[in-house]
């Protein structure tokens, strides 16, 4: 048997209306909350002015990942999302605002939970988005290294190597030095990163220095991500 005290707010004269609702909790507002997998929508409603002011839900992540979650609601709504770890502390907060809502940021492997409340009575439907992508590194190389020197009419290899070892698309860029203009671009190389890496055969048509970057343009669960710079010198032996 359970007991409810409702006091009258202080300094208010005369008569104050309420209202009370009772109903069941459920797994819809308590844990272990509703099971929200990655690139999943969900929608649902809120009745803040009755019982069903707030909705848990949970998810996984695997890996060191780019977290978004995106609450879409009508312009005028206010709900508030929470984002929480397993042990119930606040990572972050999008909230005191009106229609749509937005948390990004790293997260590192672990169990999490969302909360979608509403707040000051509101009442109206939501859908909660949540992307995770594992963050990425890229490097690259001259035939393995940083810096590399090779004779002329000689070829060499540009290899990106992406950690995790992930697939997807890698864009690599080549630029040409001159003493006065100084870095000159001389063209974009696309190819396909498979277990991690992407090779570009490169025999550069001229002596001089060259410098090559590559972008890990990313896929569906991956983020992309740039690497530096590095070079390669084209010459051959000095003399008189």
């Amino acid at each position: 048997l359970w007991s409810l005290l409702v006091s009258a707010a202080p300094g208010i004269d005369g008569s104050q209306p309420y209202w009370l609702h009772i109903a069941p909790a459920s797994s819809l507002e308590m844990a272990p909350g509703i099971l929200l997998p990655n690139f999943a929508h969900h929608t649902a409603t809120l009745h803040g002015n009755i019982d069903t002011d707030v909705r848990l839900f949970r998810f996984d992540v695997t890996t060191f990942s780019d977290l978004t979650l995106f609450l879409q609601t009508a312009s005028d709504k206010s709900f508030d999302l929470k984002l929480l770890n397993d042990q119930g502390r606040y990572l972050q907060c999008d909230c005191g605002s009106q229609g749509e809502e937005t948390i990004r940021r790293e997260v590192r492997p672990g169990r999490y939970f969302v909360v979608v409340q509403a707040e000051d009575f509101e009442s109206g439907p939501f859908t909660l988005s949540r992307q995770s992508r594992t963050i990425t590194h890229v490097h690259i190389s001259f035939d393995g290294s940083g810096y590399e020197q090779i004779s002329p009419g000689a070829s060499t290899r540009v290899t990106a190597t992406v950690s995790p070892t992930v697939d997807g698309p890698v864009t690599f860029e080549l630029e040409y030095f001159d003493p006065v203009q100084r870095w000159q671009f001389r063209g974009y190389h696309r190819a396909e990163a498979v277990h991690g890496v992407a090779v570009l055969p490169f025999t550069p048509p001229r002596t001089g220095r060259w410098r090559a970057t590559v972008v890990y343009n990313g896929t569906h669960s991956a983020a992309p991500a740039t690497s530096g710079w590095a070079n390669l010198l084209v010459a051959g032996p000095l003399t008189q």
